[in-house]
């Protein structure tokens, strides 16, 4: 039997004004569309900032694939404003999901008023499925989106996904993407990949993932898979302004 060749991807949609009206721009472009027709690349797609609207209006165009993960404040409360959920988004056969609370509460008085100061005290999580490829492979996938201001925070939450890595690595390769908020030149984000090679390997790319406003750029998207696979291709395909993020995307093959 040929080896599969799958498709992984991590896309920050980015949380605002746009998505939480479904994404309909100012100029009548309709980015649930758009985003629509990238999600047809791939065979799974992690995602950060989806909201319900958003997600609605996506699930309404897109055939053959399936949205999986809960929302950080739970589904009783998918209306707020600020309520993402890291869905993972894949036309793979699903055998279980489950979404998990990663540390977000500074645990020191300083780094608390931080994070109230700067609005990054939110809940943060992580969206883990089980996936089965035509070839009767299972894959555990794990995406997520951590905290963007305040270091001990983001210390924690890696030590979380390390120890979720450590869990599900006993039965199944791991594939780990997400918007890390952190570059490879963080020490801790270092440590972390240094951490876990042994398992996983980093996929490196020389493009940027997010465009600020002023021009400034950096590589804060990550794409983690298991050693058992090699990676075939890797790059940045443009989100079209759909968000500030561009899609980080590796072609992966069971060895």
């Amino acid at each position: 039997m040929e080896k599969e060749t799958i498709r992984v991807g991590t896309f920050n949609v980015k949380d605002n004004k746009i998505n939480r009206n479904g994404g309909i721009r100012e100029d009548g472009i309709d980015n649930s569309e758009l985003m629509a027709k990238e999600i047809e690349q791939f065979d799974l797609l992690g995602t950060q900032e989806l909201t319900i609207k958003f997600v609605n209006a996506l699930k309404l165009k897109i055939d053959n694939y399936k949205l999986y993960g809960n929302y950080r404040y739970g589904k009783l409360l998918a209306r707020m404003p600020y309520n993402e959920n890291n869905n993972i988004i894949t036309n793979q056969k699903v055998l279980s999901e489950k979404t998990i609370m990663l540390p977000w509460i500074a645990n020191n008085l300083k780094d608390l008023k931080t994070s109230i100061v700067k609005m990054s005290i939110m809940p943060r999580i992580a969206t883990i499925v089980i996936v089965e490829d035509s070839n009767k492979n299972q894959i555990c996938m794990i995406n997520t989106h951590l905290d963007y201001q305040v270091k001990s925070i983001q210390i924690r939450q890696l030590e979380a996904l390390k120890k979720i890595i450590n869990k599900y690595k006993q039965n199944y390769p791991i594939i780990l993407t997400g918007d890390f908020n952190m570059e490879l030149s963080d020490e801790h984000f270092n440590k972390f990949v240094n951490d876990i090679k042994t398992d996983l390997q980093h996929v490196d790319v020389d493009e940027k993932t997010w465009h600020g406003k002023n021009g400034e750029e950096t590589g804060v998207d990550h794409i983690f898979v298991s050693n058992d696979y090699e990676v075939q291709n890797k790059g940045v395909i443009s989100s079209n302004g759909i968000s500030d993020h561009d899609i980080l995307y590796a072609d992966i093959r069971k060895k």
